[in-house]
């Protein structure tokens, strides 16, 4: 009886972690197009513009996915590399200009 109610106690107290797609990718793609785009006074920057620089960006990037806010965090920090954050910032200017010359609103 004693180790019934331990183990139930040790269940109750337990955190339970919630599992969902996260790609940490998009995080850092939106927070450094918002960044990109303050300086550049050629671009719209409404709402529909700055999403299809997004959606272009991310679909020349390879994704970062996690299923756990832990894992997310891990995924992000990856992004410290030089090497992929100039990578990111290539892809962005990409965007940027082929959405200049062709604008979605």
């Amino acid at each position: 009886m004693v180790n019934e109610t331990n183990e139930n106690n040790s269940k109750t107290n337990e955190k339970k972690t919630t599992y969902h797609l996260i790609n940490a990718m998009e995080e850092i793609v939106i927070q450094k197009a918002k960044e990109t785009i303050i300086y550049d006074q050629e671009i719209c920057k409404c709402e529909k513009c700055f999403y299809d620089i997004c959606a272009i960006t991310l679909n020349a990037l390879k994704p970062r996915y996690s299923t756990t806010d832990v894992g997310g965090l891990y995924a992000r920090a990856l992004n410290l590399d030089i090497t992929e954050t100039i990578h990111i910032s290539v892809e962005i200017a990409k965007a940027i200009e082929m959405v200049k010359r062709r604008p979605g609103h």
